[in-house]
This record gives C-alpha cells, sequence and structure tokens, in this order.
C-alpha cells in the first residue's frame, strides 16, 4: 500500500515533511514548527511553535455535532479542548514540542477542572504538572508538580 503526500508549504515554499510517528506529522522553517497529531479517537490537534516560545493548539470539532445539539451546561462532562489547552500551555511552558507532552483526562475539582499530565524534557528528566481549569473550561493556572528545591 502506497501513500501519496504532498509536498507541505510553510513560508510560502516547499518544505521537508519528517514524518516522527505514524500519527504525528510536523513541518519546520525559520524557527517555526507546526505539528499535525491525530489521536485515538480520530480527532487531530495542529500546533504550532514559534520563535521565543509562542505556541498555540487548534483542535478538530465535529460540526454535524456541535451545530445539531442545543449548547447545555452539564455538570458530569468537562467542557470540550480542556486536554488540547492544556497540552498547549506545557508546551509554552516547557519549551518543547507537543510529542513530548502527556495529558490524562480531565477530572471534576471544587473550583471546576483538572487535567494532571507530564512533560519529557530530555535530560531534565519528565516533570509533572497540573492545569486547572474553572466550571465553564476556562484554564485558570498551570500548576507544576515537582518541588524545584529552593533557589
Amino acid at each position: 500500500m502506497s501513500i501519496k503526500v504532498a509536498m507541505p508549504f510553510l513560508m510560502a515554499k516547499k518544505r521537508n515533511l519528517r514524518i516522527s510517528v505514524k500519527i504525528t506529522f510536523e513541518v519546520k522553517a525559520n524557527g517555526i514548527a507546526v505539528s499535525v497529531m491525530t489521536n485515538l479517537d480520530g480527532t487531530r490537534n495542529v500546533s504550532y511553535t514559534g520563535k521565543k516560545g509562542a505556541n498555540g493548539v487548534c483542535s478538530e470539532a465535529d460540526a454535524a455535532k456541535t451545530m445539531a445539539k442545543p449548547q447545555t451546561k452539564s455538570t458530569t462532562t468537562p467542557p470540550k479542548n480542556m486536554t488540547s489547552y492544556c497540552k498547549g500551555e506545557a508546551v509554552g511552558q516547557f519549551n518543547t514540542k507537543p510529542m513530548y507532552i502527556e495529558t490524562g483526562k480531565a477530572f471534576a475539582t471544587s473550583t471546576g477542572y483538572a487535567i494532571k499530565g507530564t512533560g519529557d524534557l530530555g535530560n531534565q528528566g519528565k516533570k509533572a504538572f497540573q492545569c486547572n481549569f474553572d466550571q465553564n473550561g476556562k484554564l485558570q493556572n498551570f500548576q507544576s508538580l515537582v518541588n524545584e528545591g529552593s533557589l
């Protein structure tokens, strides 16, 4: 079975495509990296890492489902995309690539929701973190779960 891949363009020039894992694709140019990752459920996340730690993450949304259902607030189901926001925040805080960040599922807290994860920072080891969200799914803070000691 052969797969045809169109040459990606970034900054108006053809760039080499590097396939780092079968579900992750990345293209780089001039200090900017754009990554596309397919999640286990088939949805995709697109992230970028730019100069001086600039970063962002976009998640694929199922527009048909979103339009078909009225938006209702549920206390049992966390708002969507919190995992992607958390991963994007971790990428920026740790100045690393999305493929080195692992996040768990959102869980309810007394003030909203939280997501725990780890960042693989190579020589610095894995660092645990937690993203805290309010009840509407807005990121409140990014918290390191590693005691770095006193300075």
